[in-house]
């Protein structure tokens, strides 16, 4: 049975208003985390004006919904990258890579999912809004259009998720955004996904997403063009962007009250056959998926991941999994990771650079039947960051 349109309300302790309060400053209509886990995996929470309800299912995403590989959940920061600022998701629509090219001359559309036109992402800004890229608190529809062939993007606050699968009204309101699309690779190389970004000259927040077969870049309609961030020679898991994930990540506040933004900036990129790996390429056996790089040194996560600095995309902190019990993965009782809920499926972590090697646990979640990118990107916790990475018929988080 499908589980859209299935919410229930979020029960949240008094307790865990104080602390959710704390360290997430959210929307002064109520907290939304307590019950969460992350945005997204178990639960999706809906914010709305008048509280906040759950579901396992968003319209648009439909069977995608809980696969964190294709969407993207950050606390965005200020320009000066000192503080947080709301905590928002961006859910891709299911089967973004069938969006044609727009043709030209073509009458204006919107992307065609088969057939029917309807957002390519669901926004979900949990705290107030981000006025860059005019994301209410709440649930947004972003729509990507295509006008004599251009690609332009719109967004616009809808009451209920349902609206992003719907055409969008013309007198629905909202605001238009700036639309680079980059040159490049096209169609299989370029995944059907979503991530935040961030323009490091302007300083500000943007979205980068699949539109046809190419990546697009969404942006501020205040600025004359946009500042790119980096991508990077090589493999197309380098080079496209979608396939890795670049973020400065969180380091505990002055004080240790909450997470502040880190001056580290971190690159995970995935290797070149990640998505090609089933179950028993892994039994007792360790596989390399990816490589980590740091900008600078970061004695936090240094001491959790074993992360070194270097310049990105070789690194060298290289990002291993193994399945089996530790003594079939080569893992000493001394080196377990503790407290590890991994038990009925375990799976295990390492991280090895400058010829050390750091054990950590894995938490692997199936998704059955849906196919899931090569992709990796970071996760926002409320105490720190950690790692999603595609793993064999589901998605593995590295604690």
């Amino acid at each position: 049975m499908s589980c859209k349109g299935l919410y229930r309300p979020l029960a949240i302790p008094l307790g865990a208003i104080a602390v959710t309060l704390g360290l997430f400053g959210c929307h002064p209509s109520g907290p939304q985390v307590a019950g969460r886990p992350e945005c997204p995996t178990d639960v999706i929470v809906l914010p709305s004006d008048t509280g906040y309800v759950t579901t396992t299912e968003l319209a648009a995403p439909g069977p995608i919904s809980l696969v964190p590989e294709y969407h993207d959940c950050q606390r965005f920061v200020n320009p000066e990258k000192t503080t947080y600022g709301p905590l928002v998701a961006i859910f891709a629509t299911y089967k973004l890579d069938t969006v044609p090219d727009p043709v030209v001359p073509q009458q204006p559309t919107r992307a065609l999912l088969g057939g029917t036109e309807r957002a390519a992402a669901t926004i979900l800004n949990y705290n107030d809004p981000y006025e860059p890229l005019s994301i209410e608190h709440g649930i947004n529809c972003l729509y990507m259009v295509t006008s004599n062939g251009i690609w332009r993007a719109h967004i616009v606050k809808v009451w209920s998720d349902s609206a992003c699968v719907r055409p969008m009204s013309e007198n629905a309101g909202g605001a238009d955004l700036n639309v680079t699309v980059l040159a490049g690779p096209r169609g299989d190389s370029v995944p059907p996904v979503a991530r935040w970004d961030w323009d490091p000259i302007v300083r500000k927040h943007y979205i980068g997403i699949r539109c046809g077969s190419q990546w697009c870049e969404v942006y501020d309609l205040s600025q004359p063009t946009l500042n790119s961030s980096p991508h990077y020679a090589g493999s197309i898991q380098a080079a496209v962007k979608g396939w890795y994930d670049e973020q400065y990540l969180a380091v505990r506040s002055v004080g240790g009250n909450g997470l502040a933004p880190g001056g580290v900036l971190a690159t995970i990129i995935p290797v070149a056959n990640l998505a090609d790996f089933t179950v028993a390429n892994f039994d007792a056996t360790w596989q390399k998926v990816a490589v980590v790089s740091l900008s600078d040194d970061s004695p936090k996560y240094h001491d959790k991941f074993n992360f070194v600095r270097a310049a990105p995309p070789a690194g060298k902190s290289e990002v291993w999994l193994c399945k089996g019990d530790p003594a079939a993965c080569g893992i000493s009782n001394a080196q377990v990771p503790a407290s590890c809920p991994n038990k009925d499926d375990p799976w295990w972590g390492k991280i090895v650079a400058d010829g050390t090697t750091r054990y950590r646990c894995v938490i692997r979640r199936t998704h059955p039947g849906i196919s899931i990118p090569g992709a990796v990107r970071w996760r926002w916790q409320v105490d720190d960051e950690d790692m999603w990475i595609r793993c064999p018929e589901g998605c593995c988080e590295m604690t």
